[in-house]
């Protein structure tokens, strides 16, 4: 934790912890500020961190906290990394989406999915499964044929599309672009989730 700022003073949020707004900073680094804003030192710092969880922040806490600045900057869609239980992963909960809600201008949130497709309504807002093929633009554009093999074109099918950036380059995405021709249609999250927002139970 000292390596983040070995100057802090014992209490004090580290430097670069100071400037950025809570939320922006993502559930993890969430739990250091809680970290740092422990009155337990040292060891015992460690000891009690374990050994009370009600210490943790809330959801809804670290949502209304942030509400400013998810404003400010018009975070309208969130990716969440879920958990696993059993080999598949958890739907986000009802209380965190409705967090999201109440608290935040978010539209929809993209969460890690795999398996069947995802497309539900939490707390008010659209949440959908992100899903994303190996390979690059060829690779997935020809799994995505074979994802909606299967649509009878009758009503829209929504696929929230995810591409690694740690494996994708710039040029790979202008790539993927021309090859979804008919019957896809690309278009940004917020207006994604605007339209599944119409059509989603």
């Amino acid at each position: 934790m000292t390596a983040l700022d070995p100057g802090r003073l014992p209490g004090r949020l580290p430097r670069n912890l100071r400037s950025v707004g809570l939320l922006l900073l993502g559930l993890g680094a969430v739990a250091i500020w809680v970290f740092y804003l422990s009155p337990a030192r040292g060891a015992d710092a460690a000891r009690r961190w374990t050994a009370t969880p009600c210490r943790i922040v809330s959801i809804e806490r670290i949502l209304r906290k942030g509400k400013r600045s998810h404003t400010k900057v018009s975070l309208e869609v969130v990716y969440a990394y879920s958990g696993r239980q059993d080999g598949t992963w958890v739907q986000l909960s009802e209380e965190i989406a409705k967090g999201y809600a109440d608290y935040t201008p978010t539209k929809g949130i993209m969460q890690t999915w795999d398996g069947d497709t995802l497309t539900v309504r939490h707390g008010g807002i659209p949440i959908t499964g992100g899903w994303g093929a190996p390979g690059k633009a060829v690779e997935f554009k020809a799994a995505l044929d074979q994802r909606i093999a299967n649509w009878d074109g009758a009503s829209p099918l929504f696929v929230s599309g995810l591409i690694g950036a740690w494996s994708w380059t710039p040029s790979d995405m202008a790539e993927l672009g021309p090859l979804l021709t008919d019957p896809y249609e690309l278009i940004l999250a917020n207006s994604f989730y605007d339209l599944l927002n119409r059509v989603l139970p």
